[in-house]
């Protein structure tokens, strides 16, 4: 489980006046977040962070084979070509 502090700092970019410690919230400009709205907060951060990790290892696969695409490499192949592609086109 994530913090809770890492999770409302996500979801609300640490809008100026909030502050949490030890995962709780201290204080929030307006209304604080139920917990119904936690929870999804949570779930969408969950999500992201899925995402973000998956991009990361995309974005070194393509940093790996980035040498390819040079203008003075030899040409590169077409299933070198295919897999760059499929890299970029990944998580779509």
């Amino acid at each position: 489980m994530n913090d809770l502090a890492d999770v409302i700092g996500w979801k609300f970019n640490h809008q100026e006046g909030m502050s949490t410690a030890d995962g709780v919230i201290k204080d929030f400009p307006g209304t604080k977040p139920t917990d119904a709205e936690i929870v999804t907060y949570t779930a969408e951060y969950e999500a992201y962070k899925v995402m973000a990790d998956i991009r990361e290892k995309r974005d070194t696969a393509l940093a790996a084979t980035d040498w390819a695409a040079l203008p003075d490499s030899p040409t590169m192949s077409s299933a070198m070509t295919t897999y760059r592609t499929a890299l970029r086109d990944y998580p779509a």
